[in-house]
């Protein structure tokens, strides 16, 4: 998949995008009940600095059968209202390594692009 997004231009493609220093407004696709997406925002509402943030929820299946279509769907859907946020993030806690693969490995990633900018767990933001 990599050597796909490479090859096709998308790798990289969100450092074109301007994010502001402090990115407040945040559109979260995440399943309500997943422990990640509570943990996120209390990590955000303990900021030593004291920033306040809002963010609306898109809700997903974040595992098993359709959970591509369902987060697929949910961008859509944030992208219809792109310009409310400052950036978009995908939230998925618990669970195995094996199931995330899943949206790793398919067309997932190319429907990605070009949304808002994309923060991933474990992923740190280079440049």
């Amino acid at each position: 998949m990599i050597d796909r997004l490479t090859k096709e231009g998308l790798i990289g493609l969100n450092k074109s995008l301007a994010l502001p220093l402090v990115p407040q407004r945040i559109a979260v696709i995440s399943s309500p009940t997943a422990a990640g997406y509570g943990d996120f925002f209390e990590h955000l509402d303990r900021n030593p600095y004291g920033y306040s943030f809002s963010h609306v929820l898109f809700p997903a299946l974040m595992q098993g059968a359709g959970a591509e279509d369902s987060i697929i769907a949910a961008i859509r859907k944030v992208g219809l209202k792109k310009d409310l946020f400052d950036l978009l993030v995908i939230i998925r806690g618990g669970g195995q390594q094996l199931i995330f693969i899943a949206l790793t490995v398919t067309a997932l990633p190319l429907k990605l692009q070009g949304c808002l900018y994309l923060l991933s767990p474990g992923s740190p933001r280079k440049g």
